[in-house]
């Protein structure tokens, strides 16, 4: 079931029940506001961080991205440029030298009911939006299954050559809304390498396997521990900002399991995309949302992607879309209690 609200002329939101989950979506950012699940002992629990009020989301121009679409480009383009048909393109440069992300997380999208348990979200980009080539058509349709799965699927299109790499920036903690951190999440990833950092947490190129170090989640291990590790990636943040390639490398793969035993709420993240970034919420965490200033893992992030700053290294697989093809890009939150 899907009920929608019309919080100003152009601010909506949605509310999706089935299959024991309740999904509160804003067409602001396309941003999920809320996913509500019973415990293990019955409790309901928030397991996505984020503002309590609609209007908190549209005041906030921050890189936070509270459960939002993130686009043209997730994540960071090294020097804020790139080349397609060899012509450079120059992008805003909004996190120093570089370009992150971009300004999907702060757009209306159009939007409607699309089915019984569907929301359809659309937005298009006019070209040269942020120094990117070509008018791009976005298309994210949200569904809410009888398992208690939420599946994003995203399609865009071009009239010109351009790059795209989408996805969804929500803040999961599977305790709810109880100031805890997540450092007793056992986390799981089908990956075998990730690519490094430098300490200005930009991309060195270079693929690293995880064999033998904290990166290694493919058997599954605390995130508390993971993160106190000491091999020379962790101890740059001691903290989890990376971009983690799965193993699987075609079609609908399972990529990660997040799971707590506090509340036995698990979820499991399937994705067609070849990668997931890993990203374990510190400092910046507002005080209003954690309950404790001084805690520094209070979420973490597995948002499906191609690599970062793909466009950078051309041995990375491609993000260019062509005009006339269609970008697609489905991924799905499966959740369940144990």
């Amino acid at each position: 079931m899907v009920t929608e609200k019309i919080l100003s002329d152009n601010f909506k939101e949605y509310t999706i029940t089935n299959g024991g989950v309740t999904v509160v979506l804003l067409n602001r950012g396309g941003t999920i506001k809320n996913i509500f699940i019973k415990d293990k002992n019955g409790v309901l629990q928030d397991v996505v961080l984020g503002y309590d009020t609609p209007e908190e989301y549209a005041g906030d121009n921050t890189f936070l991205c509270y459960g939002a679409l993130v686009g043209r480009y997730a994540n960071r383009i090294i020097n804020a440029e790139f080349e397609v048909n060899g012509k450079k393109y120059l992008l805003e440069k909004n996190n120093g030298e570089h370009h992150l992300h971009g300004k999907f997380t702060y757009r209306y999208l159009d939007s409607k009911i699309a089915g019984e348990n569907s929301v359809e979200m659309t937005l298009v980009s006019p070209p040269e939006e942020e120094g990117y080539p070509g008018t791009l058509t976005l298309t994210l349709t949200y569904t809410l299954t009888d398992e208690g799965g939420l599946i994003l699927d995203y399609t865009a299109t071009s009239d010109e050559d351009t790059v795209v790499n989408l996805t969804n920036h929500s803040y999961f903690n599977l305790n709810g809304q109880k100031g805890e951190g997540i450092e007793n999440h056992n986390l799981t990833l089908n990956a075998d390498s990730f690519t490094s950092l430098t300490p200005e947490r930009i991309l060195t190129g270079n693929i690293m396997s995880v064999d033998g170090t904290s990166f290694d989640f493919r058997k599954g291990a605390n995130l508390g521990a993971a993160m106190s590790g000491e091999d020379e990636q962790m101890a740059i943040f001691h903290s989890l900002d990376h971009n983690f390639i799965l193993s699987e490398k075609e079609g609908m793969k399972h990529a990660a399991t997040l799971t707590s035993d506090t509340t036995g709420i698990s979820m499991d993240v399937y994705t067609t995309e070849p990668a997931v970034q890993v990203y374990v919420k510190a400092k910046y965490l507002k005080e209003q949302i954690t309950g404790d200033k001084n805690r520094i893992h209070t979420a973490v992030c597995i948002e499906a992607q191609h690599y970062p700053s793909s466009v950078t290294f051309p041995e990375f697989p491609s993000t260019v879309l062509k005009k006339g093809d269609t970008y697609r890009h489905t991924t799905e939150y499966r959740f369940s209690v144990k």
